[in-house]
């Protein structure tokens, strides 16, 4: 096997065992891709953007905003910013033994025959998959209670609306989880395929990876872009319905 061939095949291998990313952010990609090849540096970076997504978060953000616009009030209380650091911290030790767990894969892989690590890769991100929907299902529950203890103190929405903004907040939850499973079906089929495809050079393969994480790429931008839009309807929807008359 050619060292270009051998690079592909790694490549190939390594893409299969990225940690799903839970934040978009262009700091932490480098700590989470420490294992990348420098030749596939520019791969990289474009995959951490292609499995990224901070969806979940930026629905509740948005939330959050909103309430300090329509209630000054609670900005007094000062617990959303601790809760927010909370949050954030779980994240950060989550993905952080995600990390270590990869790391520990990717050297137990070193020793299985190479017929069996297919099967391996794929068990192995079926699993974490599995363990990421769980924790974000875990994360958006505790943002959900967190908002509805401020909505019980908030005066100036009907109770109309409070139930309407956490209908909205679900209704977005539940376009990303639709969203997220469906693109890890997808990559997986796609991985599987590369993979196994003997009619494929390896120059061809790897033009291939490269055009799958461009679309996706486009994908999550069309994703994100079009739950922004609807986030700042709904706002403006909101804060129309309160402004004194």
């Amino acid at each position: 096997m050619t060292n270009k061939e051998n690079h592909v095949k790694q490549l190939i291998e390594k893409m299969q065992v990225i940690p799903e990313c839970f934040s978009r952010g262009s700091k932490n990609v480098d700590s989470r891709l420490k294992f990348a090849t420098k030749p596939a540096k520019s791969v990289w970076t474009n995959l951490a953007a292609l499995f990224g997504g901070r969806a979940g978060m930026t629905v509740f953000l948005f939330v959050l905003s909103f309430m300090f616009c329509i209630n000054t009030a609670f900005a007094e209380h000062g617990d959303h910013h601790e809760f927010r650091q909370g949050q954030k911290e779980k994240r950060k030790a989550f993905w952080s033994e995600q990390k270590t767990e990869n790391k520990e894969f990717r050297h137990g892989l070193k020793d299985l025959p190479p017929e069996h690590r297919a099967a391996a890769i794929t068990q192995h991100r079926e699993t974490q998959f599995g363990e990421n929907k769980v924790f974000r299902e875990k994360i958006h529950s505790e943002n959900t209670a967190f908002l509805k203890d401020k909505l019980a103190e908030n005066k100036k929405l009907t109770e109309a609306e409070k139930t309407d903004l956490i209908n909205f907040l679900e209704n977005q939850h539940q376009e990303n989880v639709s969203f997220r499973d469906q693109r890890h079906s997808t990559n997986m089929a796609f991985f599987e395929k590369i993979a196994n495809d003997s009619s494929l050079t390896q120059e061809q393969k790897k033009r291939a990876i490269k055009d799958h994480m461009a679309q996706q790429k486009s994908e999550n931008k069309a994703h994100h872009e079009e739950q922004h839009s609807e986030h700042k309807e709904y706002k403006n929807t909101l804060k129309n319905q309160n402004q004194p008359q």
